[in-house]
């Protein structure tokens, strides 16, 4: 009955272990995910994966200490010659349980690195609003200006004036926000390049 009971618990987790090989391609797909895409979806991948892992680990912890217990447990229906046996289901629960710890600091410092990927893409359209905010503040001042229909201001008679100060100011709102753009592109074009080195 004791050698029963070994092949039953070893033939139960060796066949859990293609699960934990399951989470391991999970894991893998989601990593080039973070550095590809940086997606919503994609945290709520890593957040659905890192509960699984977890409720394995919770799963296979308890075992481990039972097995540690019937190897060492001293019953008519357990022979001595069997604590070897119980010490490779030990072994395989242990290889599991490594495997998925391992696998949760991974899925932990992919939630880091899509944190920091997140907060890159937010501080760059915060810079971009800021430089285009900055951009629209001379042709602001200039509608203000010319808005309060006084006539001391500068080429109030000529209509002509006011309007190619307005298409200067337009024009140059435009260079900026194209070589800003420019620029990013070619700073993501030299990433690319660099990471696939």
């Amino acid at each position: 009955p004791g050698f029963l009971f070994y092949k039953l618990m070893y033939g139960a987790f060796q066949d859990a272990m293609p699960i934990v090989a399951t989470f391991a391609r999970q894991t893998d797909g989601l990593e080039s995910e973070v550095y590809e895409y940086g997606a919503k979806r994609t945290t709520v991948k890593l957040g659905r994966l890192l509960r699984n892992i977890l409720f394995l680990r919770h799963t296979v912890d308890p075992q481990r200490h039972i097995c540690s217990t019937l190897a060492k447990l001293d019953r008519p229906f357990i022979d001595k010659d069997l604590e070897f046996y119980f010490d490779d289901v030990r072994d395989l629960l242990d290889t599991m349980w490594l495997t998925t710890d391992n696998l949760k600091l991974l899925i932990d410092g992919l939630f880091d690195v899509n944190e920091a990927l997140a907060s890159h893409r937010t501080n760059d359209i915060i810079t971009l609003f800021t430089i285009l905010t900055a951009a629209l503040m001379g042709p602001s001042i200039v509608a203000g200006f010319y808005g309060m229909n006084v006539s001391w201001l500068p080429y109030f008679e000529s209509p002509l004036a006011v309007s190619l100060v307005y298409i200067l100011s337009m024009v140059a709102i435009l260079v900026i926000v194209h070589s800003i753009l420019r620029r990013k592109s070619r700073a993501n074009v030299y990433d690319t390049k660099k990471h696939s080195r």
